[in-house]
C-alpha cells in the first residue's frame, strides 16, 4: 500500500469519526432549568423577597424521609392561618422525574408525598407559600434514600 493509499484511508476514517460523533450529539438530550426560564427570571426578584420574608418571620419547615413518603412539616404558627402554596422537588439531573405538589397541611402541620412518585437520589425542594396576602420561599437540598 502507497502513501497516497495510507492518507485517503485515514481521511475517511476521521469523516467517519466526525459523522458519528455528530450523529450522537445530535440525539443527546438537552434541557433548559425550567420551559419558561426566561420569564422565572424576570419574577426572580419576588423570590428574593419571599426568601427575606421567611428568614425575618422563622417560618422554617423540616423534610423527613419514612418509609413510604416524604413527610414535610410546618411549624405550629403557621397552622392557625390560612396558607396556600405549592412543593416542587426539582430533580437537576432529569424534569421528566420532578415532583410538584400543592401544599394541603393535615392537622399536625404535615403533608405526605408517597415514596412512589420519586426515584432515589439528589432534590432541590423549593416551597412557595402564601399567608394572608404575604409570600414565603425557601429551598433546600435533599438527598432520597
Amino acid at each position: 500500500m502507497n502513501w497516497g493509499k495510507k492518507i485517503l484511508l485515514i481521511y475517511v476514517a476521521f469523516v467517519l469519526l466526525v459523522l458519528v460523533m455528530v450523529y450522537f450529539s445530535m440525539n443527546q438530550k438537552v434541557e433548559l432549568v425550567a420551559p419558561d426560564y426566561y420569564a422565572q427570571e424576570l419574577a426572580f426578584q419576588n423570590k428574593i423577597d419571599a426568601s427575606r420574608n421567611n428568614a425575618n418571620e422563622g417560618l422554617s419547615w423540616n423534610i423527613v424521609q419514612t418509609t413510604n413518603s416524604v413527610a414535610i412539616i410546618f411549624p405550629d404558627s403557621v397552622l392557625a392561618q390560612s396558607m396556600k402554596g405549592s412543593v416542587l422537588f426539582f430533580r437537576a439531573s432529569d424534569a421528566d422525574y420532578d415532583v410538584k405538589e400543592t401544599i394541603k397541611l393535615d392537622a399536625g402541620g404535615q403533608q405526605s408525598i408517597q415514596l412512589s412518585k420519586f426515584i432515589k437520589g439528589a432534590y432541590i425542594v423549593k416551597i412557595d407559600w402564601t399567608i394572608e396576602g404575604k409570600n414565603y420561599f425557601e429551598q433546600r437540598n435533599f438527598f432520597l434514600y
